[in-house]
């Protein structure tokens, strides 16, 4: 019986789909065609034919078995856990949790590369480091032998850590297999491929691959059998020409707008991202120079980037994630329809009060669900892919370059990280003062290099250039060069050293302090931390095997921490477990690193920006929105859930919150002092209202708001409005009233005041306005004399305006405008109100 024999007999016996089998027939008689012209006999062809589809049915049977199961058990899970649900927002925290994991896995799988990150980080420009040595790390990578031994070592830790994620992926009903040598992953420049087109980048990118490590997906071989050697072009074209079209239409190539929500499964996705193999590193470089979109440096820390977070999605959702994440709002709708009949329901949590107001539980649920799919939509990426690549470089480089010219001194707006940070770790019953006494000692002298090896914690911002520009003005896609600009302000002002630093104190005080209470079992715990863990999956069991004493770390010094990489590779447990725990205790970390140092919301993204995507008229105007409010949105949701989380009645939860508001004003009430003198002012008078109106929205994260409280415009130059509107608006504001004014005056007769428009406009928007270091300087000997220049009132004018900000604040200029050099210091006295 020859093998369409045999397809006909499984589709006789119901054993196989007749559809199926005619795709089957038709594969083998094109491959029986093809070996036989190759110069096989016919029955050698045949066989041969049969015997390659035969196991690549087989393997498909077990993949997609693996992966049944895992679906299997997202099911059963979401079941568990939203089936009796009182509240939909269970949800929402679960897909905010994605975040907190992601982070987790990448920094464990980056803990043992600290050597690579100190070696390569970008430099205060935004240039990889030793460009040299990281090409001898890529040829590494490929199996060629650089003659470097350090980047030998280098190269053997990013394959352990490459290794360890694929062996997490896998577990979870990913497909990838291992390849030695496997080099580095591509970024493809869809633009440079379009301009090309595929003529041009086939034949660059066909005579550069290593087709014998290419796996056919429809034979489970390789595409030739030795090194060197090439496929037919024909095959090589159908196997190029889908990969072509996938890069440059962002996947639109293959799918068809409809009602479906699914999406491409993560179990094949991120096998795919591994198909394409180089001859060699040279080959890579030379394809990269051509049509890449990241540099070596980038393109190794991006791969760890995108698989740690579709592992955490994975985790959290399954193999497809977009499927499981629908699978749970559907356990949750069905639990509102049946909240009036269900006891729990009825007599507990917010379907209690929704059907108290009379109100649905299942427009709840809905609410919900959108926001779920938003958020799920901006962690995979699928949201923040430009829809019109050109308006989306323009609008996204403006925004980079205003975050420059108007985040220079928000280094200064840190100092409210420090009652944040104290209040954090009081809520939840740690020392107050073990962050702020670590990151002062951090600062003062420098990490214990032998711990911060031991215990794997990395500088946010040698991973990840956005890191701190992401705290102020949101996580957004940018163009290289203004990318550069911005994130050159922001390490020049300190503000990247500042936040790298308060990151890692306070997760070593976690450690530090969770070793301290290592003697205590988790009944014992003070009962808001309890509540901190129970809520992020740490349970009594948990705690029992973190605690352990063979799994804690002891310094140099004695000092005990509980680390969960530490625990990782301690545990006597077997692996997979001590990974899950790992995981899930570092992501704990993680939340309340986030509770301590607000950075960027992804429910505030979520809530502002919604499902508006970059190169939208729409999702532009909102990112201008969302600049300088992330902070202040994550630092709203953050507080939320720590008063639901905190034990006790409203009064307890009021204490708390009226604390957390004096503190914050307080300090807030610092950062408006310091910034007054960086702007050549005397301190304010701290006897009005208006006073502490701006300290109060300083001290929450909104200062830019508090500037109304001190001027008619905000920092950024416009009203209310178009503060509301965002920093882009607000530039085409202050443009177009340049422009209008100047056209009046010249209807009117008058001569126009280009010259003072310019000096202005240069002050406002130049990338150094606002760096703290300089920036007075900068004003009164660049700009000041360049109004002096060409605007004939610019004397009247400054006087006017002082005269305006001694009657309306109570404070003076102690380097008066137009001045080379201050008459006098800063006088602190104003604070009581001596201006007169």
């Amino acid at each position: 019986m020859n093998f369409a024999d045999c397809l006909q007999a499984a589709v006789a016996a119901g054993e196989l789909n007749p559809e199926r089998a005619k795709l089957a027939q038709q594969r083998w008689r094109e491959l029986s065609d093809r070996y036989e012209t190759a110069g096989m006999s016919p029955a050698d062809a045949r066989q041969t034919a049969a015997d390659e589809l035969v196991t690549g049915i087989t393997r498909e049977v077990i993949k997609r078995r693996h992966v049944t199961v895992r679906q299997l058990q997202t099911l059963q899970k979401n079941q568990a856990r939203y089936a009796n649900a009182d509240d939909p927002d269970l949800l929402l925290q679960d897909v905010e949790h994605i975040q907190s994991e992601a982070g987790t896995i990448f920094k464990q799988a980056m803990s043992g590369l600290q050597q690579f990150l100190a070696d390569h980080r970008e430099d205060i420009f935004g240039r990889v480091r030793d460009r040299a040595q990281l090409q001898d790390i890529l040829r590494e990578l490929h199996g060629e032998d650089s003659g470097n031994a350090n980047a030998k070592a280098i190269a053997g830790g990013v394959d352990q850590a490459r290794e360890r994620l694929r062996n997490m992926f896998n577990s979870l009903g990913g497909d990838i297999g291992k390849l030695d040598d496997y080099g580095v992953a591509h970024v493809h420049d869809g633009q440079k491929l379009r301009a090309a087109g595929f003529d041009v980048w086939f034949d660059d990118i066909w005579q550069r691959l290593d087709w014998n490590r290419i796996e056919n997906f429809k034979t489970g071989k390789p595409f030739a059998p030795s090194k060197g050697v090439r496929p037919f072009r024909e095959d090589a074209i159908a196997f190029l020409r889908p990969i072509f079209d996938e890069i440059t239409t962002k996947g639109w190539a293959d799918r068809t707008p409809g009602f479906s929500v699914g999406a491409r499964a993560l179990f094949n996705g991120r096998g795919e991202h591994r198909v394409l193999h180089f001859r060699s590193a040279d080959d890579w470089m030379e394809y990269n120079d051509s049509f890449g979109g990241q540099n070596t440096f980038e393109a190794i820390i991006g791969q760890f980037h995108t698989m740690s977070r579709d592992i955490a999605r994975m985790r959290a959702f399954g193999p497809n994630p977009k499927a499981g994440l629908e699978n749970a709002i559907q356990v949750l709708e069905k639990a509102a329809q049946l909240a009036p009949r269900n006891p729990k329901a009825a007599k507990a949590g917010v379907f209690r009060r929704v059907l108290r107001l009379g109100l649905q539980p299942e427009e709840l649920v809905q609410m919900k669900a959108r926001k779920a799919r938003v958020m799920m939509g901006i962690l995979s990426g699928e949201l923040n892919r430009p829809v019109d690549q050109a308006t989306a470089s323009i609008l996204a480089g403006t925004r980079n370059l205003l975050t420059a010219a108007q985040l220079g001194s928000a280094t200064i707006s840190q100092v409210t990280d420090l009652p944040s940070m104290r209040l954090a770790a009081r809520a939840i019953g740690l020392n107050p003062n073990s962050p702020l006494k670590l990151l002062f000692n951090n600062v003062l002298n420098g990490m214990d290099p032998t711990v911060a090896k031991d215990l794997g914690f990395i500088l946010d911002s040698w991973a990840q250039s956005s890191a701190t520009y992401a705290r102020f003005a949101g996580d957004i896609w940018s163009p290289e060069l203004t990318g550069r600009i911005s994130n050159f302000v922001l390490k020049a002002n300190g503000m990247t050293y500042l936040t790298d630093r308060e990151r890692v104190a306070v997760a070593m005080a976690f450690g530090s302090d969770m070793a301290g209470m290592a003697g205590r079992s988790f009944d014992q715990l003070p009962k808001n931390m309890q509540n901190f863990m129970s809520n992020r999956g740490i349970d009594a069991r948990d705690w029992d095997l973190l605690r352990d004493p063979s799994v804690i770390y002891t310094d140099a010094q004695g000092g005990k921490h509980l680390n969960p990489n530490w625990f990782r590779d301690a545990s006597s447990l077997p692996a997979h477990e001590a990974e899950d725990l790992a995981i899930r205790f570092g992501a704990l970390i993680e939340d309340h690193i986030e509770m301590s140092i607000p950075s960027s919301s992804l429910r505030g993204r979520a809530s502002l920006i919604g499902e508006n995507r970059p190169g939208t008229w729409t999702g532009e105007l909102m990112r201008s929105s969302m600049m300088y409010k992330g902070f202040v949105l994550s630092q709203l949701f953050n507080q939320m859930r720590r008063v639901r989380e905190l034990d006790g009645d409203i009064g307890t939860r009021a204490w708390y919150a009226a604390t957390m508001v004096a503190q914050l004003t307080a300090y807030g009430a610092l950062a408006v002092q310091l910034k007054e003198i960086a702007k050549g002012r005397d301190p304010r008078p701290m006897i009005s209202g208006k006073f502490w109106a701006a300290a109060f929205m300083q001290g929450g994260g909104v200062g830019i708001f508090g500037d109304f409280f001190s001027a008619s415009t905000s920092r950024a130059g416009g009203g209310f409005g178009e503060t509301l509107a965002g920093p882009v608006v607000g530039l085409a504001s202050d443009v177009s009233r340049a422009v209008g004014s100047n056209v009046a005056r010249m209807a009117e007769g008058k001569s126009p005041l280009i010259g003072r428009d310019i000096a202005s406009l240069g002050r406002r928007y130049n990338p150094l306005a606002t760096l703290w270091p300089t920036r007075i300087a900068l004003d009164r000997l660049v700009w000041d004399q360049l109004q002096l220049l060409l605007d004939p009132e610019a004397e009247e004018q400054w006087y006017q305006a002082e005269r305006r900000m001694k009657r309306n604040y109570g404070t003076e200029s102690w380097w008066q405008r137009g001045d080379l050099r201050p008459r006098r210091a800063p006088d602190p006295g104003n604070i009581i109100g001596a201006v007169q």
